[in-house]
């Protein structure tokens, strides 16, 4: 072989089903770990910060499973309109959560700050009437909104309590003249 000649190969550590591979792969290459990096992304993509977005999510997700399953910052680069964000949202990002968290709703619900991205949905009397002694009553169901109706406040709503609690933090740390 060349010495010029690199090989990089990339793996996404949450995916447990390649174990032995991955063991093998370890044994013999050297790894580096490459963590999300929002530093990379706009602080304005049509009015919504993405370093921002990034940080609150993934801070939701280490704690609700841990720091192999928080999302890359690939999935927002090169976003610069509402549309793409909306569809990166749409197509890349509900997905992933729905597998991360094997569609318990409740917690992609958290990850997103209860947004309105998702929606309880509700049993109508008849439904309810006809499977009243079959199901869990208590039971949540929630259904993906329409990308269409998310705005840009659906997004910052993602991390509005966040980074005004960083914004919170830093005001306090600050000495008064």
């Amino acid at each position: 072989m060349p010495k010029n000649l690199y090989i990089i190969g990339t793996m996404n550590t949450a995916d447990r089903s390649i174990a032995l591979l991955d063991t093998a792969l370890r044994r013999r290459f050297v790894f580096i770990e490459m963590l999300p990096n929002s530093s990379l992304l706009s602080t304005d993509c049509a009015g919504v910060n993405l370093q921002f977005l990034l940080e609150a999510m993934n801070a939701r997700i280490e704690f609700l499973l841990d720091k192999d399953h928080t999302i890359g910052h690939a999935y927002f680069l090169g976003l610069d309109s509402l549309e793409g964000l909306k569809e990166c949202f749409k197509d890349k990002i509900i997905p992933l959560l729905q597998e991360y968290f094997y569609d318990d709703h409740a917690k992609i619900n958290a990850v997103l700050n209860n947004n309105d991205m998702l929606k309880e949905k509700t049993m109508d009397s008849a439904l309810q009437k006809l499977l009243g002694d079959f199901i869990d009553t208590d039971k949540k169901i929630y259904q993906i909104t329409e990308a269409s109706g998310w705005g840009v406040e659906t997004f910052i709503k993602i991390y509005k309590d966040a980074s005004q609690a960083q914004s919170n933090e830093t005001t306090e740390q600050t000495p008064n003249p």
